[in-house]
């Protein structure tokens, strides 16, 4: 803990020149620690006894982007935290965007031993949360570099080294900890510039290398706070967030209710619930393999299979594919069909390509498919003889007569750009990637959380199908992502007002709202067509 003993000796080392000390000083952990945290503030966290506040602004959405390259989406984010530091309480209220409209909201209650999920969009909530509280103490002290500073103070053991180095024409003092994390100090303020650290990246398979830089720090309540954050990832631009409300000692109390419109569910890990990996038979010859965060439609025919999205992990893949053996009268799996290029739904064609499955994309696709490819995965390392078809116009038909599956291109889809999605003709089964995510409901047929703008999107867009003669009735809505939905639970979902519920003091603003209130510049609505769209869905 930080001792009153500590303390003054922070307050000696404060009245000696910065530059001075900089130079000539012959620091010791604790010495420069100790300097830092009273510059940060220190000597006023005696006085706060919780803590809430507000981040804004946006992450570049590389899972959630159009593009598939950089410079991928802005989207917009908000979160609303409020901490007990004297007792193990919390609350987190979280809410991002997809270019369009509200695409997810949840809040994270901890009291103590007992702890809530919240999804505030479907209003259903159960035990257990994946903020817990340390988690949650974790996020304040990036945001907040006081507790930051003091968490190293309290166990100086984990700095490794002190010194100094020159970038971008300032002389910094640096310290090195947790095994090569290192910070980057002003030697005039002593306030932490910023933080380079490297750290294994599960969607990439490898470690990959952070920035979090603290910019336009503030006296808020004698504790520097820097007003905006960023993060780099691999040198590519991730986080831009202000911190436009922070509001110390306050009763958080208040924030440890939940709301009476939500209802209990068992479990919604996996979305639906279901954990396990298991086989549902859709249609005649049509199966849904997976649990309920991830689904991969096999599709059968008289001498082999089709498989559409790669799902997940290698691993998760080669799971998938043996829980189908029973149903697959040892036919073999002829094609692997990515729905869409993003990593976390194209990384598993690693198994695909190794058991001589053909990948079936559009030519546009095919270099990045084949980066992902060259990777090491476990024991396996890159696949050099992967086999390719191209997709070269609108659809793609596999039919005999076992059963008809067209491979539709959706060009224009706002989550990204030439996702492809799967119709079985004879059943009328639609398949389709992360245009809108089937959470489990708290009775059957009951839809609570609204249409998000890519389902509203992928609606118009099947209709226009249909209109053309290019796609029959559709009678089953299923997704890569949880339950799926009948047509009359997907009506339901499109008629339904997608709200959502936040904390108090956490105004529930539509989302084009945020850009004129925090002076955001979203260049998601750069495009023209996409800024009628934004226009249309003024309900969000």
């Amino acid at each position: 803990m930080i001792t009153r003993s500590t303390l003054f000796a922070a307050l000696l080392l404060a009245g000696a020149s910065s530059a001075t000390m900089a130079q000539t000083q012959d620091w010791t952990a604790e010495t420069l620690l100790t300097r830092m945290y009273d510059a940060h503030g220190g000597g006023a966290v005696d006085g706060i006894h919780s803590l809430e506040f507000e981040t804004v602004g946006y992450f570049h959405g590389r899972f959630q982007s159009r593009h598939t390259e950089p410079p991928w989406d802005l989207i917009p984010i908000r979160q609303y935290t409020a901490i007990d530091f004297e007792n193990p309480r919390a609350a987190r209220d979280v809410l991002s965007a997809w270019p369009g409209g509200l695409t997810m909201g949840y809040r994270s209650i901890i009291d103590g031993d007992t702890d809530w999920h919240l999804n505030t969009i479907a209003r259903i909530y159960e035990s257990g949360t994946f903020h817990g509280y340390n988690s949650t103490m974790g996020s304040v002290r990036v945001r907040f570099p006081v507790y930051f500073v003091q968490s190293l103070l309290e166990d100086t053991s984990r700095v490794s080294s002190i010194g100094s180095e020159t970038r971008s024409g300032m002389d910094y003092l640096t310290l090195v900890y947790d095994e090569g994390s290192t910070m980057y100090i002003n030697p005039e303020t002593f306030l932490i510039d910023s933080v380079e650290y490297s750290a294994a990246n599960h969607m990439v398979g490898r470690e990959v290398d952070y920035r979090r830089v603290y910019d336009n720090y503030t006296d808020v309540g004698g504790i520097m706070v820097p007003q905006r954050y960023l993060m780099w990832v691999e040198g590519l631009p991730y986080y831009d967030l202000s911190l436009p409300t922070i509001r110390f000692n306050t009763d958080i109390g208040r924030h440890m209710e939940i709301p009476d419109n939500f209802v209990e569910v068992a479990n919604t890990d996996a979305y639906s619930g279901q954990m396990e990996i298991g086989v549902r038979e859709v249609a005649d010859g049509v199966y849904a393999a997976g649990n309920g965060e991830t689904q991969i439609l096999y599709v059968e025919f008289d001498d082999y299979f089709v498989a559409m999205e790669t799902g997940g992990f290698p691993s998760y893949a080669e799971n998938t594919h043996a829980a189908m053996q029973p149903y697959m009268n040892g036919k073999p799996l002829r094609y692997i069909i990515p729905t869409h290029y993003h990593d976390d739904h194209l990384i598993a064609v690693h198994y695909y390509a190794r058991i001589g499955a053909t990948i079936l994309t559009t030519r546009d696709k095919e270099a990045y498919i084949r980066e992902l490819l060259n990777r090491t995965w476990g024991a396996h390392g890159p696949v050099t003889d992967a086999t390719f078809e191209y997709i070269d116009g609108p659809v793609r038909t596999f039919t005999d007569e076992t059963n008809r599956f067209d491979v539709h291109v959706y060009a224009d889809a706002p989550h990204t750009e030439n996702m492809l999605v799967g119709y079985v003709a004879g059943s009328g089964i639609l398949f389709s990637g992360d245009t809108v995510i089937g959470w489990i409901q708290p009775e059957p047929g009951i839809v609570r959380q609204g249409a998000p703008y890519a389902a509203l999107h992928l609606d118009q867009w099947v209709r226009d199908r249909q209109a053309a003669g290019e796609m029959g009735a559709v009678n089953e809505y299923v997704n890569v992502h949880g339950v799926p939905y009948s047509l009359a639970e997907w009506r339901q979902m499109l008629a339904t007002e997608r709200t959502f519920t936040t904390l108090p003091d956490n105004e529930a603003m539509p989302v084009l709202t945020w850009f004129e209130r925090y002076g955001l510049n979203d260049n998601t609505t750069s495009d023209p067509d996409l800024e009628i769209r934004h226009g249309a869905r003024t309900t969000n």
